[in-house]
C-alpha cells in the first residue's frame, strides 16, 4: 500500500509566500524565479481547501474499505479495487485532464 504523505500547513504555506516575497525585494536579480515560485505557492494555496477535503475522503475510503474517485478544485483521487465505475470515472477525467493541458498522472499527495 502507499504511504501517506501530508499536506504542508496553510500557515507553511504562507510563510513560503512571504519568504519569497521578502527575497524578491532584497534580491530583484532573481525576478523571474521568484515570480514563479510565488505564482507556484499562490496556487499552492488557493487549491489547499480542495486538497484537504480529498485527502478525507480518501481517510474515510480506506477506513470503510470502498472504491471511490473524488474531483475537486485542484485536487482528485482514487480507490479502485476493481469497480468499473470508478475505473470509467478516472479514465474520464484522465482524458479531460489531458485535453486542458494537466499531466494526468501527477500526484500532489506525494508532493
Amino acid at each position: 500500500m502507499k504511504s501517506i504523505q501530508r499536506l504542508p500547513t496553510l500557515d507553511q504555506l504562507r510563510h513560503r509566500l512571504q519568504t519569497d516575497k521578502e527575497l524578491l525585494k532584497k534580491h530583484p536579480e532573481n525576478r523571474d524565479l521568484l515570480e514563479r515560485r510565488i505564482a507556484r505557492h499562490e496556487h499552492e494555496i488557493a487549491a489547499m481547501p480542495g486538497k484537504i477535503f480529498v485527502q478525507e475522503v480518501m481517510d474515510l475510503a480506506r477506513k470503510y474499505g470502498v472504491n471511490c474517485f473524488i474531483v475537486t478544485d485542484g485536487a482528485s483521487g482514487i480507490i479502485n479495487n476493481g469497480n468499473d465505475a470508478v475505473r470509467h470515472a478516472r479514465l474520464a477525467h484522465m482524458e479531460w485532464e489531458k485535453l486542458n493541458g494537466i499531466d494526468p498522472l501527477h500526484d500532489w499527495a506525494s508532493e
